[in-house]
């Protein structure tokens, strides 16, 4: 069990935002379940400890920052991450298919 240095509530108060030793920024739910951890270095196998995290007031980033003095932003704007992720995903399949995808109704893609 890694210590934890920083917790901080959403403005709304239905999340919470954790980071400690363990170099991870977690979001909980209010009845514990993790919803997701956000790990600042990627492909390492240990970040810096987590010294502080806070969301934006609308709650669409949220940031922490470590005991080097990084810090780190994430988009929590799901809309916005999800017309990122179909516009690539758009390019992608004309690019590896030639248009000819079946179906994608997530993205609601005509292809």
């Amino acid at each position: 069990m890694h210590p934890v240095y920083a917790v901080r509530f959403s403005s709304d108060g239905k999340t919470l935002a954790s980071g400690g030793d363990d170099g991870q920024v977690k979001l909980w739910s209010l009845n514990g379940e993790m919803l997701h951890a956000f790990n600042p270095v990627q492909g390492k196998s240990r970040s810096r400890p987590i010294s502080d995290v806070s969301f934006s007031p609308k709650k669409q980033m949220i940031a922490a920052a470590d005991f080097d003095n990084n810090v780190m932003v994430w988009n929590l704007d799901l809309e916005h991450l999800l017309k990122v992720s179909c516009n690539w995903l758009k390019d992608y399949l004309e690019l590896e298919n030639d248009g000819k995808a079946k179906s994608h109704k997530l993205c609601k893609l005509k292809t």
